[in-house]
């Protein structure tokens, strides 16, 4: 009976625990049905695109282009469809290809409604590119358009993440002033690193942590953001970042923006003469001193 209760005892305080630690993975997007891969490498009927079919949970089948076939007009308007052989283009999955590279500068680039997820990173290094993208969009994946310049580019309603160094090293041309979407939910590592933007409006879902996308579990939460890094480090420009006040991961005091718990200092869109770092802070993130200039900080 003893080793009865000591089993009893041991087992509720593993599920306390459990039931106390931070969710760090598989925090699933519910827009994002599950997948299980059924076909490789698939030629579409036109002979233009290579791409795996997948079946999702009501057995429909969806489709993740993997490479363009044919060889790109420079300069000439691009098209990502939304269908490819009568079945939906859930994800556009591409590294660099030569067939495409000829469209990576002085075009338009669109990808059509229904398209979910773009990844990989044939996008990168464009030269004076127009995207437009679909209301349906959740996730622009890592370093897809990193290192381009005058890039034009909508937000879509709708977005779920932006993932880590997605626009790094890039600049805008237009407004540099960014509006988030409210719907997102994650902004990687230096998702905007050393780009040109002057300022950021966030909604009151965002959080600064990494997010993923796979076939089988569609887009997931994977960890905060590792400190003092952030999804704007190194931005020269950047003189402001608003916050939405209802947003539960960051606070902003005087114009200070902490995170919740205040152990991050953040982001400084005052200047004061003298600055106290509150006692609860344990990181500094990095950039925060950028073009500010003190009579005096206290360091605790």
């Amino acid at each position: 009976m003893k080793n009865f209760n000591k089993i009893i005892c041991t087992l509720l305080a593993l599920v306390i625990s459990l039931a106390q630690l931070p969710l760090t993975a598989l925090a699933y997007n519910d827009n994002v049905p599950s997948f299980t891969a059924e076909q490789t490498d698939v030629i579409s009927e036109d002979g233009k695109w290579k791409y795996d079919i997948a079946l999702d949970k009501n057995e429909e089948p969806r489709v993740w282009i993997k490479e363009y076939l044919e060889i790109a007009e420079a300069g000439k308007d691009f098209v990502f469809p939304s269908a490819v052989d009568g079945m939906r283009v859930q994800s556009v999955d591409m590294y660099p290809s030569s067939n495409l590279f000829k469209i990576k500068k002085d075009a338009k680039i669109i990808f059509e409604e229904n398209i979910e997820i773009i990844s990989g990173e044939f996008m990168r290094s464009s030269q004076n590119l127009q995207v437009v993208l679909p209301s349906t969009l959740l996730m622009i994946d890592q370093r897809v358009f990193a290192s381009s310049k005058n890039l034009t580019i909508n937000f879509p309603d709708g977005l779920c993440a932006i993932a880590k160094e997605a626009f790094q090293f890039s600049t805008f041309s237009g407004s540099t002033d960014i509006v988030l979407p409210e719907s997102l939910k994650y902004i990687g590592n230096g998702a905007f690193e050393k780009t040109n933007i002057t300022s950021v409006k966030i909604g009151s879902k965002t959080n600064f942590s990494d997010a993923k996308f796979s076939q089988t579990a569609g887009v997931y939460y994977t960890g905060s953001v590792t400190y003092p890094y952030t999804p704007f480090i190194n931005c020269g420009s950047l003189t402001n970042i608003e916050i939405d006040e209802n947003n539960q991961y960051f606070k902003t005091e005087d114009g200070i923006i902490y995170s919740a718990d205040e152990k991050e200092l953040v982001f400084m869109n005052e200047n004061p003469a003298d600055y106290e770092i509150p006692d609860s802070v344990e990181y500094v993130c990095s950039g925060v001193f950028t073009n500010k200039t003190f009579e005096s900080v206290y360091i605790p």
